[in-house]
Order: C-alpha cells, then sequence, then structure tokens
C-alpha cells in the first residue's frame, strides 16, 4: 500500500518494523521451547537464566532518513 501511494519513506519504515518483530517473534518461540524443556527444574532454569544474561544488548538503531 506504501509502494502505491509512493510513500517510499513509509514503505522502508514498514520493513525494518516487520523485520525487527519477525527476529523478536523468533527469539520468544526459542525462548518458550526451552522453558517448556526445563519445566520447574531450579538448575534447568538457573542455566537459561545465565544463558540470558549473556546475550549482548541490543543496540537501538535509527529509522532511516529518506528525502530532504
Amino acid at each position: 500500500m506504501a509502494r502505491t501511494a509512493k510513500a517510499y519513506d513509509l514503505e522502508t519504515t514498514m520493513a525494518f518494523f516487520v523485520k525487527e518483530q519477525v527476529q523478536e517473534e523468533a527469539s520468544f518461540t526459542d525462548l518458550q521451547q526451552k522453558l517448556k524443556i526445563i519445566g520447574a527444574s531450579p538448575e534447568g532454569l538457573l542455566a537459561l537464566d545465565r544463558e540470558l544474561l549473556a546475550r549482548p544488548v541490543p543496540v537501538v538503531q535509527s529509522l532511516p532518513v529518506i528525502g530532504p
């Protein structure tokens, strides 16, 4: 719709947003599967906690600027 309306800046912004959402959904699905496997195991939860703490902090990216 953005392309049809020639709103190319909006198209770029939406593509960026969708890409980020897909990554977040994949991350959540992975975490959900690990929690199902771990169950209520204190050792498993501790290991998962350590794994999550080791994740790099995401860098917030600026949206691309298009136009004058």
